[in-house]
């Protein structure tokens, strides 16, 4: 055995401490920050998993706010809202007017649906920082999904005050067009358009007002502008393909259907979509296409204009059996006289006209037509009802 001097027994036992948790300050917070640092370059790599470790252990040595506040934010960009919302719980915990940490929790409770929760923690940050413009825009949002959309209007308006970013003024003119002011909202986003020339969310929530509006090629205009920045966009695509189908330039709508489908994962939406795909197809004189998509539609959704135009599409295909048991089935989800016009009879009439159906459209034409009477007569009621009401008021 060697025998070692004081001195150097005495450099053994600081070199052992050095790398425990009983190590001077000074050393626990140099290996801190060596972990820290590590860790950053773990992230830079993509790893997260490491970067994680690397942050937990950085942790375990000094309890450093920037780690903490890292390690939250790298928690909840990898959708593990439970550990993230932890450690900015636990960095409140030594500052409880820490704003970044309480913005942070506030947007994981957000992503958690905690919506009281983060409105109260929005609110505390825009007490804190009156120009933190994302905590005024989340009040604004979370107000807006309770249907206070006035009080939502002045907390998007004082975020673009801070920020003017198109984002913003797309979220101002939504609720502007919620609230009935489709004029201003028109020129909060056409200056905003004006800003910035081809943003995408604004020219698409331009065109959703001027389709509205029964404005087609001006919705179409839009669109068009909307999809060069981004071309795949599944929802200006199909706004895109509905506002072509009811400008009647249906080989255009059915390109744009199909481009559509394509990244669209929500199945009523898919279901939109295949109704258009489908009423474009038929109008194209494609009929066994057609009678594909309003099918499919009607696996993913149940939308009695679907059964509408699938009853037309197998009247004209002689398949008159199942087309009256379609018609049958849509005309028991029709509740307005305009929509079972528009959506039934006209079709039908029209291709009466044309002489393309059979002599089994004619009875098809007046179950439509009893129906049409019993909704008007529905209509009339209510109307009655209605005056009595205001009479009685007086």
């Amino acid at each position: 055995m060697i025998a070692l001097r004081p001195v150097e027994w005495l450099l053994l036992v600081l070199e052992g401490l050095r790398h425990t948790k009983w190590a001077p300050r000074r050393w626990r917070h140099r290996r801190a920050l060596e972990l820290a640092q590590a860790a950053e370059g773990a992230a830079a790599s993509n790893d997260l998993r490491l970067a994680g470790e690397l942050l937990e252990s950085s942790l375990e040595w000094e309890d450093a706010r920037e780690s903490r506040l890292r390690l939250a934010r790298l928690y909840s960009d990898a959708g593990d809202l439970a550990r993230a919302e932890r450690h900015y719980r636990l960095a409140l915990a030594r500052d409880y007017g820490d704003a970044e940490a309480i913005l942070g929790l506030a947007l994981t409770l957000h992503k958690r649906r905690r919506f009281d929760e983060a409105l109260y923690l929005y609110l505390r940050v825009a007490e804190i920082d009156p120009a933190n413009a994302t905590a005024l825009a989340n009040v604004g949002g979370i107000l807006f999904t309770m249907s206070r959309h006035e009080e939502s209007l002045g907390y998007y308006r004082r975020a673009a005050e801070v920020k003017p970013a198109p984002r913003f003024a797309a979220k101002i003119g939504h609720i502007l067009y919620t609230l009935g002011r489709s004029e201003e909202a028109l020129r909060v986003l056409n200056a905003a358009c004006d800003r910035s020339p081809g943003e995408s969310e604004v020219l698409r929530l331009l065109g959703l007002i001027h389709e509205l509006r029964q404005e087609p090629e001006l919705a179409i205009e839009c669109y068009e502008a909307s999809l060069k920045s981004q071309p795949r966009d599944p929802a200006t695509n199909q706004y895109l393909a509905r506002a072509l189908s009811n400008n009647h330039q249906h080989a255009e709508a059915v390109r744009y259907s199909l481009r559509a489908v394509e990244g669209q994962e929500d199945v009523k939406i898919l279901a939109a979509i295949y109704w258009t795909l489908g009423w474009s197809q038929y109008s194209l004189g494609d009929l066994e296409s057609s009678i594909q998509a309003s099918r499919r539609a009607l696996e993913l959704d149940e939308l009695y204009a679907v059964r509408l135009n699938l009853g037309l599409a197998l009247l004209v295909r002689g398949l008159d059996a199942e087309a009256r048991e379609q018609y049958l089935k849509g005309l028991a989800g029709v509740d307005t006289p305009s929509a079972l016009k528009s959506f039934g009879l006209e079709d039908l009439e029209d291709a009466m006209a044309k002489g393309v159906v059979g002599p089994a459209a004619a009875e098809i034409k007046g179950l439509l037509e009893a129906r049409l009477r019993e909704l008007e007569g529905r209509l009339r009621d209510v109307e009655k009802q209605s005056d009595a009401a205001a009479n009685r008021a007086r």
